[in-house]
């Protein structure tokens, strides 16, 4: 199922203690409150526009992540096609490249190295009569002995580079965050964690947010860097 990114920020800024709660009524109705506003999120630590910028962050990371990984099957949520003739620069990519194929036939090309691409695109009639479909890479182009080659990569640009676009992202319960039920807790965690780092005063609450954060993604097969967790307070 999908998941707004409002429901994130909601889960985030209660998580925080940012959401405006003079009593259980108020707590309530600010909850519900879409989009939010310095009127709901009263911490002057947790600027709403700092909350987002965080849920965004993190969860491009762990789609990042996820297109790294080639035997994680999300990785299709966020793959593209691209078509190229040889000598071509390849597409930058999250994680490595996926199936590559002849765009007329739809036949998977098969590795080779330069010289072989090389060697059998310069005599195409010559010494072989059967056509083949290699493909070599070299540097950031790509070589191959097909008219055009349809390239699968992987890739989730940033929603949002602007403060409007990010506004924008929150503003309703339709717009949906790429990866679903399964980890909208785990990216309030995470953009909990980091906020409360930033903030100083939370520490403590950020480094069991953070370690929640990296222990689910460990569940659901990412593994992520951890962060460098600060020691507790002394008092």
């Amino acid at each position: 199922m999908s998941t707004a990114w409002a429901h994130i920020e909601n889960l985030v800024v209660t998580r925080i203690g940012a959401l405006k709660a003079d009593d259980e009524a108020v707590a309530e109705t600010n909850y519900r409150v879409i989009p939010k506003t310095a009127t709901q999120v009263s911490d002057a630590a947790f600027p709403v526009s700092s909350v987002r910028d965080e849920i965004v962050a993190v969860t491009v990371e762990v789609v990042a992540a996820i297109c790294k990984n080639e035997g994680d099957t999300r990785r299709t949520l966020f793959a593209q096609t691209v078509f190229a003739a040889s000598g071509l620069f390849i597409p930058t990519s999250m994680g490595p490249l996926g199936t590559i194929r002849d765009q007329s036939t739809g036949r998977p090309l098969v590795e080779r190295s330069l010289s072989e691409v090389a060697e059998r695109k310069a005599n195409p009639g010559g010494l072989w009569t059967e056509p083949v479909y290699f493909y070599a890479i070299s540097g950031d182009k790509i070589f191959h002995t097909v008219a055009n080659a349809e390239i699968t990569f992987f890739n989730y640009d940033r929603p949002a580079t602007t403060y409007a676009q990010l506004d924008a992202l929150f503003d309703t319960t339709g717009d949906n965050y790429p990866l679903g039920d399964e980890f909208a807790v785990v990216i309030a965690d995470g953009a909990a964690g980091r906020l409360c780092m930033k903030a100083g005063s939370m520490v403590q609450e950020g480094r069991g947010y953070l370690e929640a954060y990296y222990t689910a993604l460990k569940e659901r097969g990412i593994n992520l860097q951890p962060f460098q967790f600060p020691a507790y307070p002394a008092n």
